[in-house]
């Protein structure tokens, strides 16, 4: 029996929405993050990485378990690089890129 599923992402982002973050616009990053990695990542809202007064933060999880948080994800280059950088993909560009680089 062969699976039809996609298989999940080897990387999970995980965006803070803790009340810190939400004042520095955690929530539209989320779906920024969303659109831009695509299937890259799983991409998730959290509750509250413990970095407050530095957001907004995300988690990267790798497929091994290990975590780091990214602090200040306030810019689209930091935004991303965080995600050409936690991904092994080939980079983003074209269409996509620009879509997103209006967006944001």
């Amino acid at each position: 029996h062969v699976s039809t599923m996609a298989p999940a992402p080897p990387v999970a982002l995980r965006i803070c929405q803790g009340q810190l973050c939400c004042l520095e616009n955690s929530a539209a990053l989320l779906r920024d993050i969303e659109e831009l990695a695509g299937s890259r990542a799983k991409v998730e809202p959290t509750t509250c990485l413990s970095r407050c007064g530095q957001g907004p933060n995300v988690e990267v999880v790798s497929s091994a378990g290990t975590s780091r948080v990214v602090t200040g994800v306030k810019t689209f280059d930091k935004m991303k690089d965080l995600v050409q950088q936690s991904t092994d993909k080939p980079e983003i560009k074209g269409r996509p890129l620009q879509i997103a680089r209006l967006k944001y």
